[in-house]
């Protein structure tokens, strides 16, 4: 039984109508051909303004890669509509998709460099490729050396640095065009915990340095919890969810969502059974709720509110601007939830589950 939820299902309606898109995606299919026709992108609508960090989240082949691929040319698409920094991708022919790519740069996950050649000279590749004059080129390794911090590597071999340095030169060569958009396909996933945070910290800043909007693709909530400003989650080729992170997180609405967050179950130190007996004293509630990190807020409020007898978990995150919180509480059974609870304590949002119930919490 749901008590309250946060308004609205339309998975872009936080996006203001207003706001420039980099990214307007309507109505798009994938397929790839073999033994038998895989849909590899179903329906896909999502739009991504300006400036924005886009997590893009889901298990193993449930079409992250092929999403992220189209928005450069790399996949083509059956049918539908891809709109990238103001072009239709189907539309484009070889030349024209050359020049949009030149706008968009990419992170791999197993950072691609040469072994051969020096961490500057696996960053000037593409401006060699594209026929830039050598003075430039001196002149944009340089800098983007000194925006990942290793001018003091520029000489060494990629099997002279760390994973977290590998990424950093990847970071490097992907800016070497100044991209308006920067692709990362699974950026964080070769490296131990540190260099993550490392990198993440990396991208955040040249995402409100130089205001390139960026799609992160992951299957680690930690890092959409992180760095994101968005988040969608796509299962089976179809997107499940989508909004800003600290709504997702507050409230997730689909059940692959939920897995992603809270893989286990809280375990009580009480039996709690599914279905209602008159023996049955008490009931549990879980609430999740989310306020600015400007309101002062007092969890006794809800306590009050729903007459708990007694609090059993609870944490709180703060995520973006706002605060998150989730709380499981045992009351009476014939506990009425108050009408436009969430409207009463000012709440961005407010969700009560019932969990099941108890016949005594002695």
């Amino acid at each position: 039984m749901h008590y309250g939820i946060r308004g609205g299902n339309d998975m872009n309606a936080h996006i203001n109508q207003n706001a420039v898109l980099d990214i307007n995606i309507q109505g798009l299919n994938k397929y790839y051909d073999g033994s038998t026709k895989i849909h590899a992108l179903k329906d896909i609508h999502l739009q991504v303004k300006k400036g924005v960090i886009c997590g893009v989240i889901g298990k193993s082949g449930a079409g992250k890669s092929s999403l992220l691929r189209t928005l450069n040319g790399l996949e083509s698409i059956n049918d539908g509509y891809a709109n990238v920094l103001g072009e239709n991708i189907s539309n484009l022919n070889h030349n024209a998709l050359i020049q949009l790519r030149q706008r968009i740069g990419m992170i791999f996950q197993h950072f691609n460099l040469m072994s051969t050649k020096t961490v500057w000279e696996n960053i000037a590749l593409p401006l060699i490729v594209a026929g830039v004059k050598a003075k430039e080129i001196q002149s944009r390794v340089n800098n983007s050396l000194a925006l990942v911090g290793l001018e003091n590597k520029k000489d060494n071999y990629p099997s002279q640095l760390s994973g977290g340095q590998k990424q950093r030169v990847g970071i490097a060569r992907a800016l070497i065009h100044n991209p308006e958009i920067l692709l990362c396909d699974e950026a964080t996933s070769a490296l131990d915990p540190e260099s993550t945070e490392m990198i993440l910290k990396l991208l955040k800043q040249v995402n409100k340095n130089l205001g390139i909007t960026i799609i992160l693709i992951t299957h680690e909530m930690q890092v959409i919890r992180d760095i994101c400003d968005q988040v969608v989650v796509i299962n089976q080729g179809e997107i499940v969810e989508s909004g800003q992170v600290w709504q997702v997180f507050s409230a997730p609405q689909n059940l692959m969502t939920k897995g992603l967050l809270y893989p286990e179950s809280h375990q009580f130190s009480f039996p709690i059974e599914s279905e209602r007996a008159i023996a049955h004293q008490y009931k549990v509630l879980n609430i999740r709720y989310a306020h600015t990190v400007e309101r002062l807020f007092n969890l006794q409020e809800i306590l009050q509110a729903v007459s708990s007898v007694a609090v059993i978990y609870s944490r709180v995150d703060q995520i973006q601007a706002h605060c998150v919180g989730e709380l499981s509480i045992v009351c009476k059974i014939n506990t009425e939830i108050p009408y436009a609870l969430q409207q009463t304590l000012a709440l961005d949002v407010l969700k009560i589950e019932e969990l099941g119930y108890v016949r005594s919490i002695v």
